[in-house]
């Protein structure tokens, strides 16, 4: 008898940074994790539970940073806001509303644990070249760290802060 194989078949963009986890078969996610992606589980700002991501970040960022960065600009653009990634000593992403800049960056603590100076001067840029700018963590924990020396958003309030702030200015 001749044994069945299962056909496999795997259909991927590997310039494809994110997959959700469950849209894609067993196959699939086994190729990305053999290519260097990693599993995530994260609540996006705009859901309410967890999901899992199969997520491959910059060279230069963690997964966390990485998807931090990709769930606020994906938030932008869905209320059509034009938004800029930086992987330089600019801040991690900028966006414009009427005319005003802002500046987020997002810090997962490593910085911080290496060179608090190196915080500051990310902060000096942002007041410098930008309207407004702020720090966002993705952990609770770390808000006291941060606080004290720059302004700064836990993950769980971003949203509202980023609903305020294009409330206030009617984009």
């Amino acid at each position: 008898l001749e044994s069945q194989r299962e056909k496999i078949d795997i259909n991927l963009d590997f310039d494809k940074n994110v997959y959700r986890y469950y849209s894609i078969n067993k196959h699939e996610r086994q190729a990305l994790l053999e290519e260097g992606y990693e599993i995530l589980r994260y609540r996006l700002m705009s859901s309410i539970g967890f999901e899992k991501y199969i997520v491959k970040p910059r060279f230069n960022e963690s997964v966390i940073h990485f998807f931090t960065i990709y769930d606020i600009q994906t938030f932008l653009k869905s209320r059509e806001i034009k938004t800029m990634v930086f992987m330089t000593k600019k801040p991690d992403l900028v966006f414009y509303v009427n005319g005003k800049s802002y500046a987020i960056e997002v810090e997962t603590g490593t910085v911080l644990k290496r060179s608090k100076r190196q915080v500051l001067e990310k902060c000096k840029v942002m007041k410098r070249d930008y309207n407004f700018g702020f720090i966002v963590v993705p952990s609770r924990r770390m808000v006291r760290k941060y606080r004290k020396i720059v302004p700064v958003v836990d993950m769980r309030y971003l949203k509202n802060k980023l609903e305020k702030i294009l409330k206030k200015n009617e984009y």
